[in-house]
């Protein structure tokens, strides 16, 4: 596999180096990102093949499953590689119907990284990619300061956005270090969709990145471009 190299947290004391295509693991969740996959073995062989052929770079989140594909990663991985990447997320949680609620309230916050460190058997989270919906309860800038606190505490080394909407990414850039930004984006969803409570701000978000030079994770960006 040809691998085209990325620097996570340029500029910083501690960058890291990550290698593309890099891998997300949601859909080795069972149905509707609910549960253990229908072949746990098969998974955690996926991801072992996905290292050996040069992957290095793993998204994630506490509420897949919820908690099924930070334990996946851990049982198929740790002791991690040297090189490993892992980057989670914070912002939501998984209700007992399966409905995909905000949690992104500073207490919620720290919870869902606590959960992480604990479900990754980690103690510091690489990359943790903060999001918050633009309907939800709750201060924004709050909430960020959250976050970069438990940056400061050294319980996250690197901290990006996800589901950014461009307010959102202005109010974050001139409070913190934003390594990375991860949105919707695809040959076919490069704009806006205004039906979305996140706002899902693509290709606006992505012109943001170019101009501060932050690399930016396209999410569904196969999905949503591949004929239904």
């Amino acid at each position: 596999m040809s691998n085209k190299v990325i620097t996570i947290g340029a500029g910083t004391a501690s960058p890291l180096t990550a290698r593309t295509p890099g891998y997300g693991t949601m859909r080795l969740t069972g149905e509707e990102f609910w549960g253990e996959p229908r072949d746990r073995n098969g998974a955690i062989a996926l991801l072992r093949k996905a290292v050996e052929l040069g992957v290095n770079f793993f998204d994630t989140a506490d509420f897949y499953g919820p908690g099924v594909t930070n334990r996946l990663l851990a049982d198929a991985l740790y002791p991690y590689p040297a090189d490993l990447i892992i980057a989670t997320k914070v912002g939501a949680i998984r209700g007992a119907d399966k409905s995909w609620l905000p949690y992104g309230k500073p207490e919620e916050l720290k919870r869902s990284v606590e959960n992480n460190l604990k479900e990754l058997k980690l103690e510091q989270l690489p990359l943790v990619h903060f999001g918050m919906a633009v309907n939800s309860q709750g201060d924004y800038e709050e909430s960020f300061a959250t976050m970069l606190e438990l940056q400061r505490e050294g319980k996250v080394l690197h901290l990006g956005l996800t589901n950014a909407t461009i307010d959102q990414f202005n109010t974050a850039i001139v409070m913190g270090k934003i390594a990375t930004v991860e949105n919707m984006y695809s040959y076919t969803q490069r704009v806006t969709d205004p039906g979305s409570p996140y706002g899902f701000q693509g290709g606006e978000i992505l012109s943001l990145c170019e101009e501060h030079q932050i690399p930016f994770i396209p999410f569904f960006s196969l999905q949503k471009s591949l004929p239904t």
